[in-house]
């Protein structure tokens, strides 16, 4: 027999597509403050339960019921409405969603009012509204989520991946609105406080520590406005925790627009790195749908191509023109001076210079004037190997030999990366890992989200020779790292790492070293666009052969490419 569901029930299947998390609750409730015009705004957390405070508009006491009813707003009236959307919520799905699963506060007064109002709703159901004393605006206070759906609760994950979430959105929505103060307060202590300022000051105070480059994005016509910063190619990342779109104020996630941008710088940024971008896109609300999903983060565009076509042209004119373009796009290290910071302290008897030869060999130096440039210097007293016949380097990026009757293309760096992974890895299994110890303190600030994962994973970077301790509020000192990272940059290598903790991948793995060995490796490895010596490559094509699985670098990308002698004569009509 078909029947209508109640309203508490349907509600709760609403709330299925809407709030999935805390992060879920905080964006809704954030967005909500926007939309009300305040221009002070404060998120206090403590556990999972979030209270947001704001000094908008506020609500009535009628507004107050009608709000946590279902397809209840303020946003729109009408089907033409929905044509124009200018603010974040417009379903009136939200708040019924949060307080269907929930403890929830709502205090509320507006302007003109002698007073406002409380009303204590549990599991949609209102339990209680009284008179409040209070200023103008709301203060919502969700508790105890999903404490009602225990089947939804236990999907949620660790603390610190929640907490991660909910950093980002409120990161999200303060980056798009620099003009409202946004206050973040954890457990009694202030995060975050970010008085109103230009866009560019909010984005750097998001990101990590760093002396980052810009390039300013300014495209305007009278249908569209492309604005925003994108990261000069030499500031790259191992992860992609870093990248907005906003269309219209709103984060939306659109991979052909983000492939856009990485396509916008071209040549001048690997495969495995991404820029960091904060890209705002301002256009007719007729000419966009965000009325995709509940959650909204999806959206459709009339004309996708158009908008593909000119971010992509705007940044890689952008890229094309800038001075870092001549710079080495892969991580650009800033050598650091091993004989003052680092005492050796090794388990093993290697000496330092075992990990450097050939690096500064003069007559290999001279040598790198094409890019394609065969390479025949006699090395003395240098083991190589026999198989390893013909050998050169082209474009400082990719070793070129045989092997049987194939060519062989290998990427240096993958290669390198392979190599220097299963050695570490071998050293981790046997316990055998060799560090060196800081003479200098090097300490390292974190903002608070990438201190917190930092601090939470101390254990698992000392079984791989990374050693940290907590040195005050958000600072990280360095303590000893594994013998093998010598001439690295050290921040580059910790955000790196902190992106790859970051991943889906690493919180679901069961085997977290093989994330954080994968990323030393990396670190540690011949550079693509390093020049190579003879031996060097040598080496590089002879411990390659030996590993356990040489044909893909541990991210996974290939390590070789062979070309058959026979395809070659057919090529050249020789067969």
């Amino acid at each position: 027999m078909i029947k209508i569901l109640p309203e508490t029930l349907s509600n709760k299947i609403a709330a299925g597509e809407v709030i999935d998390r805390p992060a879920s609750v905080l964006k809704e409730l954030l967005e909500n403050a926007v939309d009300s015009h305040a221009s002070e705004i404060s998120v206090y957390l403590d556990g999972i339960n979030i209270r947001v405070d704001d000094n908008g508009d506020g609500m009535s006491k009628e507004d107050m019921q009608l709000a946590i009813k279902r397809f209840a707003t303020s946003k729109i009236s009408s089907e033409n409405d929905l044509e124009n959307i200018s603010t974040f919520g417009f379903r009136g799905e939200a708040l019924p969603s949060i307080v269907s699963v929930s403890k929830t506060i709502i205090i509320s007064k507006k302007d003109k009012q002698d007073f406002g109002y409380k009303i204590e709703i549990w599991g949609g159901k209102i339990i209680n509204i009284t008179e409040h004393a209070s200023v103008r605006g709301t203060s919502i206070e969700v508790k105890d989520l999903f404490y009602n759906t225990p089947a939804r609760l236990k999907f949620m994950k660790s603390y610190d991946t929640e907490y991660r979430y909910i950093v980002d959105v409120f990161e999200e929505i303060s980056l798009v609105n620099p003009n409202i103060h946004f206050k973040f307060i954890k457990k009694g202590i202030t995060v975050y406080d970010f008085f109103p300022e230009k866009s560019e000051l909010r984005f750097r105070k998001i990101l990590p520590k760093g002396d980052y480059k810009f390039l300013n994005i300014d495209y305007k016509t009278p249908e569209i406005s492309i604005s925003g910063f994108i990261s000069s190619p030499e500031f790259s990342r191992s992860g992609k925790d870093y990248e907005y779109i906003f269309v219209n104020k709103r984060i939306i996630s659109n991979n052909a627009l983000s492939k856009a941008i990485i396509e916008g710088y071209s040549d001048f940024l690997d495969n495995n790195r991404y820029p960091i971008y904060s890209v705002f896109i301002e256009l007719n609300p007729a000419l966009v749908d965000v009325n995709v999903h509940p959650r909204k983060m999806e959206v459709k565009f009339q004309d996708l191509n158009k908008i593909y076509s000119i971010i992509k042209s705007e940044v890689s004119k952008l890229v094309t023109g800038s001075k870092s373009s001549s710079f080495n796009p892969q991580y650009m290290d800033k050598k650091i001076n091993n004989t003052s910071r680092y005492d050796i302290k090794s388990s093993g008897s290697h000496d330092i210079k075992d990990y450097k030869q050939g690096s500064n060999n003069k007559k290999s130096e001279s040598i790198y004037k094409e890019n394609f440039n065969p390479i025949n210097i006699d090395l003395l007293d240098i083991p190589i190997d026999n198989s390893v016949s013909d050998i050169f380097q082209i474009f400082n990026k990719f070793i070129i030999t045989t092997a049987g009757d194939n060519l062989q293309i290998i990427d240096q760096h993958a290669a390198s990366e392979r190599v220097m992974y299963e050695s570490i890895e071998n050293n981790y299994l046997s316990m055998n890992i060799e560090s060196q110890s800081f003479l200098i303190p090097y300490s390292i600030e974190l903002n608070d989200k990438d201190f917190n994962i930092f601090s939470n994973n101390l254990d698992i970077f000392k079984k791989t020779g990374l050693e940290f301790e907590i040195f005050g509020d958000n600072i990280m000192k360095v303590s000893s790292l594994p013998l093998v990272m010598q001439d690295i940059d050290i921040d580059s290598f910790i955000q790196d790492l902190i992106s790859d903790i970051k991943s889906e991948k690493f919180t679901e793995s069961l085997n977290k070293e093989h994330f954080i060995i994968a990323t030393i490796a990396c670190h540690s490895s011949v550079r693509f666009g390093d020049r190579l010596d003879k031996y060097k490559m040598t080496k590089i094509v002879s411990d390659l052969k030996k590993c356990r699985d040489p044909y893909f670098c541990p991210h996974g990308r290939p390590t070789t490419y062979e070309i058959p002698l026979d395809e070659l004569l057919k090529k050249f009509r020789r067969k």
